[in-house]
This record gives C-alpha cells, sequence and structure tokens, in this order.
C-alpha cells in the first residue's frame, strides 16, 4: 500500500524477500519446500551472524556450504559500531554459534 518510496533502517537479509513480498497478500504465508510460514522473529532476537568471506559463488563454495572464514555477529542496531562483535576463528560456523544450537 506504499504511495511513494519506502527506505527501511530495519536489520533485513535477502531471506527476508518472500516475507516481505507476500505481506498483506496471503494470510499466513508459507514456503512451499519447507512449509514454514514466512517471519522475520530470528532477525529481532539476539545476534545475527555473518561470514567475511569474500567468495559468493555456490560453484566455489561446496554448493550449499560456505568455505571457512572469519566471521562478525552484530545485534539491535546495525548502525551502531558497539553492536558488532568480530569473531576471529576460521571456520564454517563459529564454535560460539554450534554450542548455542546444541
Amino acid at each position: 500500500d506504499a504511495h511513494e518510496y519506502v527506505i527501511s533502517d530495519e536489520f533485513m537479509t535477502n531471506a527476508d524477500v518472500p516475507m516481505l513480498a507476500t505481506k498483506n497478500i496471503f494470510k499466513n504465508p508459507t514456503n512451499p519446500f519447507t512449509g514454514n510460514v514466512f517471519n522475520d522473529e530470528k532477525n529481532k532476537v539476539g545476534e545475527q551472524w555473518i561470514t567475511a568471506s569474500g567468495e559468493w559463488s555456490v560453484s566455489v563454495n561446496n554448493g550449499k556450504t560456505f568455505l571457512p572464514s572469519t566471521w562478525f555477529a552484530v545485534k539491535d542496531n546495525i548502525w551502531n559500531p558497539d553492536n558488532w562483535r568480530y569473531i576471529d576463528e576460521v571456520t564454517t560456523m563459529p564454535s560460539e554459534l554450534l554450542e548455542k544450537q546444541e
């Protein structure tokens, strides 16, 4: 329902596109492959993990797993430098993130 160009400073990723594209069009839109409802709840809770790799090509990155790299973690307002952490661990997934998933 926008009538003019709109910008947002909210934290977003490419994964938010389906949610934004279906907002106010379908009730409870779901991913047709997983059946999961589109939402952005994970973006609003805790830290978000970002690989520092400069290599984004899937043909180089084993198809679906990025090559080992250092990482960043960010929370809340992405424009506040204090909300960023550098994780100096060259890996496909930082150990502290793996521990949270267990």
